[in-house]
């Protein structure tokens, strides 16, 4: 389930903020990081820890990027409901996409994170929610208005 929301619709909402933007860097950088480290947090789980802190960090810049870009250069082109929709999934990745790189911390470092069940109530559930869904409906609505 959680590679669908890290793998899948966080690189279908960078690839919908790239579609709308492609002559920003910025949203080539956020894209881009946002398709690579969902493999390399694969990687860390199956191969080496390190790799899981480094990807998890990695996805966090490239959803914090594609947060920025989004609230800074597709909201303001918006029509209300696509507007709040897309500045409320951009705000929704924050916060709980620090307690993905704390997990991965210390899952490999043995330092203080949540557990597990911690982790689904919280950030997977934000992130499922107000980041992923909304994101895809923002996005859906947006569509809808350039008709």
């Amino acid at each position: 389930m959680h590679f669908h929301y890290a793998g899948f619709t966080s690189s279908l909402l960078a690839g919908c903020a790239l579609r709308r933007l492609p002559d920003r860097v910025l949203a080539v950088v956020a894209a881009t990081a946002t398709v690579v480290a969902p493999p390399v947090v694969a990687a860390g789980f199956t191969l080496v820890g390190a790799l899981q802190i480094g990807g998890a960090a990695l996805l966090t810049f490239g959803l914090w990027l594609l947060a920025w870009v989004t609230v800074r250069h597709v909201v303001p082109q918006l029509r209300r409901p696509a507007a709040v929709a897309l500045a409320v999934s951009s705000v929704s990745v924050l916060a709980p996409m620090l307690l993905a790189v704390q997990w991965a911390a210390g899952a490999n470092l043995g330092t203080p994170a949540l557990s597990i069940p911690d982790m689904a109530r919280t950030h997977g559930v934000v992130n499922a929610v107000g980041f992923s869904l909304v994101g895809v409906v923002g996005w859906r609505l947006a569509q809808r208005d350039a008709r």
